[in-house]
């Protein structure tokens, strides 16, 4: 039958007759139509620890599951104690791998083919397993990279004592504005306890250096002429950026969480924006490595880490030179983020300066008034 049908459709094509193809995307009986399983998970993607227990604790087919693997952790983390860290990833994986099929199998047929629950079922399960045995293993990482974590945290103590600036490191000088959000995020790393939330947490940083810095563009753009184009941010200006913002805000053990974020999960894609981001933080460890302070560029003039009184009045000098005594701005002079941040600091100053003054001459002149009203 089959023969047939192929050689009826090369005859007719020979004989170059018009003829019409039904194509269907899935069969017009519906006793060959799968059923329709209800999607009663909503989550595309598991972001922290929370979502991933939540994920698990939705399905009341996995609580007796869950339930057997608190007592194996338990005994899991004795068993470990004395285990190689490369040991100790294969044992974890194993166990990972073991319960994740018995989760499964509580599930529909349909449900177990949908490739999205299964990397679903996989995040959350790995997170929930190195939550429970963060403590051990962390440790276990922290004791052998404990040289790494010192190499890296003295010199960025070191760095951080000559008040080191974006502008030094490579980035162009108009980029070296603060970015307080992506250090104080930064500064979390240690605090969390499972891979997927030091993965977004880095994640997050890139994202808060990305975004910081682009409001600052677009801040300064908004003053300028509108033939002006806005500045290009490349990956080279990321890594120096990323460089200052590590300086800042200190982490403990770096080189510590870069390997258990490497080495303790298992369903990272190459092409994610997470694997970006943990490329781009070695990198950028690489570049601190080789950094020493007395061999810094000089920083930029324009760039003020702290202001002094000095700086401050300069500051205000080149700030009232870009204005006309009209208080329109000079088109003539560039503006550019660092500016704009200056601009700000100094209005900022005006204000409190100003308020200042309000306040003694309204404390002046109730004085006086009580001084008449006495006399």
């Amino acid at each position: 039958m089959v023969t047939w049908e192929l050689t009826k459709t090369l005859l007719l094509l020979q004989e170059y007759q018009q003829y019409k193809i039904l194509i269907t995307d899935k069969p017009l009986s519906p006793k060959y139509q799968p059923q329709p399983v209800e999607d009663d998970f909503q989550l595309s993607k598991i972001h922290s620890l929370t979502e991933a227990v939540g994920f698990l604790t939705q399905f009341p087919s996995h609580m007796e599951i869950l339930g057997k693997l608190g007592p194996e952790l338990q005994e899991l983390c004795s068993a470990l104690q004395s285990n190689s860290l490369p040991a100790v990833r294969e044992r974890v994986h194993d166990t990972m791998s073991c319960y994740w099929m018995a989760l499964l199998k509580t599930h529909p047929l349909d449900r177990q083919r949908d490739a999205r629950f299964q990397s679903l079922l996989s995040i959350s399960l790995e997170n929930y397993i190195m939550s429970h045995l963060h403590d051990l293993v962390f440790h276990m990482v922290c004791t052998k990279h404990c040289d790494d974590d010192t190499q890296i945290l003295g010199l960025v103590k070191e760095l951080a004592s000559v008040g080191v600036t974006a502008d030094q490191l490579g980035a162009p000088e108009d980029f070296a504005v603060p970015l307080p959000a992506a250090v104080v995020e930064l500064a979390s790393l240690d605090s969390l306890n499972c891979p997927v939330d030091k993965l977004y947490c880095i994640r997050t940083t890139l994202d808060l250096i990305l975004a910081e810095l682009k409001g600052a563009i677009v801040d300064a753009h908004s003053v300028l002429s509108k033939e002006s184009q806005l500045p290009t941010l490349t990956t080279d200006d990321l890594i120096p950026l990323l460089v200052t913002v590590i300086i800042q805000a200190k982490p403990l053990h770096m080189a510590s969480n870069l390997y258990y974020m490497e080495n303790f999960q298992w369903t990272l894609s190459p092409n994610d924006a997470i694997s970006f981001s943990l490329v781009t933080f070695k990198a950028a460890i690489q570049e601190l490595l080789t950094l020493k302070p007395q061999e810094l560029r000089p920083r930029s003039e324009k760039v003020h880490r702290e202001l002094c009184l000095e700086d401050l009045m300069k500051v205000t000098v080149e700030v009232g030179q870009r204005f006309q005594r009209s208080g329109e701005r000079r088109e003539e002079i560039p503006v550019s983020p660092l500016d704009r941040q200056m601009e700000r600091i100094t209005a900022m100053i005006a204000a409190c300066t100003q308020e200042s003054n309000d306040v003694t001459l309204n404390t002046t002149g109730n004085t006086d008034q009580n001084k008449h009203v006495i006399g």
